[in-house]
């Protein structure tokens, strides 16, 4: 389940990335009928990357205090250990 729960969030992730930078390209290259529109769905990308940020974190801080110890010094020293 967890494995499942991490693919979705990084499958979501990509998406809402692509649609930031489709609206952001489109912001300004494309259709001015439909600016404002496009701007407030690039300015709500914000709150999907601060989630996912939080998401993340808390991932990385519940696998440091149960199943894998350590987690933390490895990502920051680049140890494979």
């Amino acid at each position: 389940m967890k494995e499942k729960f991490q693919k979705w969030t990084y499958i979501i992730f990509y998406i809402c990335v692509v649609v930031s930078l489709v609206t952001g390209l489109i912001i300004e290259f494309g259709y001015k009928a439909f600016k404002k529109i496009i701007e407030e769905i690039h300015e709500l990308g914000i709150y999907y990357l601060v989630g996912f940020f939080v998401l993340h974190w808390l991932g990385v801080l519940i696998a440091e205090f149960t199943n894998q110890k350590g987690i933390v010094s490895r990502i920051v020293s680049g140890s494979k250990n």
